[in-house]
């Protein structure tokens, strides 16, 4: 398994990150690093957060992230080592 970061846009709602989260407690993903920082728009917020999973199941996560209503995009940003 390696280092895996996702990094999204998303709009500034609370309820936004609960289903982030959500998406990575049901597969049992433990998160080691979230960063959430306010995007230049007021209503938009960017997050990373970091996994140790294998390239597929980040996938898997990328494509279930996307289909939340208040996700705008998701970039997967893999691990340079």
């Amino acid at each position: 398994m390696n280092e895996q970061t996702i990094q999204m846009m998303v709009v500034n709602h609370p309820a936004t990150f609960l289903r982030i989260l959500g998406v990575y407690s049901r597969r049992g993903i433990q998160i080691d690093r979230m960063s959430i920082n306010r995007a230049d728009q007021q209503h938009l917020s960017n997050v990373s957060i970091t996994v140790q999973c294998d390239s597929s199941m980040i996938d898997h996560l990328s494509k279930q992230l996307e289909k939340q209503v208040d996700v705008i995009s998701v970039f997967k940003c893999s691990d340079p080592s």
